[in-house]
This record gives structure tokens, C-alpha cells and sequence, in this order.
């Protein structure tokens, strides 16, 4: 078994034993409800991490093939990183260096798709290297998912294109819900303006944000220094 392949399998392993030791968390939660937040809380940024950490090895693998960076065959790739792991992946995209998609899993891209404003290429143009984006609506599976991005770069070091996939996030919307009704908890996830995201419009967190009844026990930062999201976690009175 190749290296590479060694490593993906790990993270996937991974990520699902972590998201099994958060159910079993929370079906030990403690009757302090701040402890219970704190425990929701960190359980959260350990499995998101370790999807992360996932999804930017497929990434890698994606970019190390010398057919992403063709113009007749990047799509194929793409295609096969996606159909091996479409539970966990929304997309894989490459986007040129001004911004415009230029492939899909579908084939190359002929149209203008312009993407130039999107965090998760702009940080990766800035950053030259990984970098967690932002949540988005899923254009394939309309579920939330988190854009992570890495960049393939020309022998002079500057950046050739920015590879980008989208991480589905299904497991946070069953985290909200098991909260909420095992817990009486409200688990949401607001962007840098305070915001619940507009992803889990059908959570329960969505449908009682606003109302007065509830204590707020925490806010922090989902992954810190990387994005701008934050976990709040509320107490229904």
C-alpha cells in the first residue's frame, strides 16, 4: 500500500472515530449545562479538525496527480477523488490564478465562472499554501459544507492554480439537533458579523434564533486563527 494511500485511509478512519466518541459524549453529558457546553464545544472542533485534516490530504492527493494540471484530462482527477469519497465531498474544482473556473469534475470549464472574490481563493493566492475557507451551500448537494483550498505553483514559485473542495457538514446539523432535544441546548454557528449561518435555516437553532428565552453559555471560535466562524451555545429557559 502506497504512503499516500496509508494516509488517507488513517484520516478517514479518523474522522469517524471521532465523530462516534461525540456521540458517545453527549449521551454522557453532565447536568451543568456549561460543562455540557464546553464538552459540545470542544467534541465539535476535534471532529472538524480531523475532517479538515481529511479533506486536505485528498486535496493533496488531487494536486500531486499530473493530470489535474493537464487541459484535456484535469477533470479526471477531480471526478475520482470525488466518486471515492462523495460522502464526505461536495466538489472538487480548479480555478486559475485571476480567479475564473477553469475545471470541474465534469470537464474542463468553458464558460466565466468568476470566483476571484470567494475567501477560500483569496486566502490561498495570499497564503500560497492550505487554507480553510468559508461555509457555503453545497452547488451540487445543497447541504452545508466548509471550502478548503491549496494551491499548485509553477517552478518560480508563483501559484499555477487553486484546487478547492467542500467538506459536507451534515454531522453539524445532527449535533445541533441531538443538543436541542437531549439537552436543552441550542447549538449555532455564527459567521464574523453574529450571524447564524444561512445553511441550517431548518435546524432548531435557525428556528429559535431571536428568541429572548435563552441564556448564552459560550462563544468561541470553531478553529481558531483559521476561521472566522464561532460556535455559540445557548440555554433554552
Amino acid at each position: 500500500m502506497q504512503k499516500s494511500t496509508k494516509i488517507l485511509l488513517g484520516a478517514t478512519v479518523a474522522v469517524g472515530v471521532g465523530i462516534a466518541l461525540f456521540v458517545l459524549i453527549l449521551d454522557r453529558l453532565t447536568n451543568d449545562s456549561r460543562e455540557a457546553a464546553l464538552l459540545i464545544y470542544e467534541s465539535m472542533q476535534n471532529s472538524l479538525g480531523e475532517s479538515v485534516t481529511a479533506g486536505q490530504d485528498r486535496l493533496r492527493s488531487v494536486i500531486d496527480d499530473p493530470r489535474a494540471l493537464s487541459g484535456e484530462t484535469c477533470h479526471l482527477p477531480l471526478s475520482e477523488e470525488l466518486q471515492k469519497n462523495k460522502d464526505h465531498h461536495d466538489v472538487f474544482l480548479r480555478i486559475k490564478p485571476d480567479g475564473m473556473l477553469d475545471c470541474t469534475p465534469a470537464g474542463p470549464v468553458d464558460k466565466n465562472v468568476d470566483l476571484s472574490e470567494r475567501l477560500y481563493f483569496k486566502k490561498a493566492i495570499e497564503s500560497g499554501g492550505p487554507v480553510i475557507g468559508e461555509f457555503l451551500v453545497g452547488k451540487v448537494s445543497n447541504e452545508p459544507v466548509l471550502a478548503v483550498s491549496n494551491v499548485a505553483k509553477n517552478e518560480d514559485g508563483s501559484v499555477r492554480y487553486v484546487f478547492v473542495t467542500g467538506l459536507k457538514l451534515t454531522w453539524l446539523k445532527s449535533v445541533i439537533e441531538m443538543a436541542s432535544r437531549d439537552h436543552g441546548l441550542v447549538v449555532e454557528l455564527h459567521d464574523a458579523a453574529g450571524v447564524p449561518l444561512s445553511y441550517f435555516e431548518d435546524s432548531s437553532a435557525k428556528r429559535t434564533f431571536g428568541q429572548s428565552s435563552r441564556a448564552e453559555l459560550i462563544r468561541l471560535p470553531i478553529l481558531p486563527d483559521q476561521t472566522d466562524v464561532q460556535v455559540v451555545i445557548l440555554e433554552q429557559l
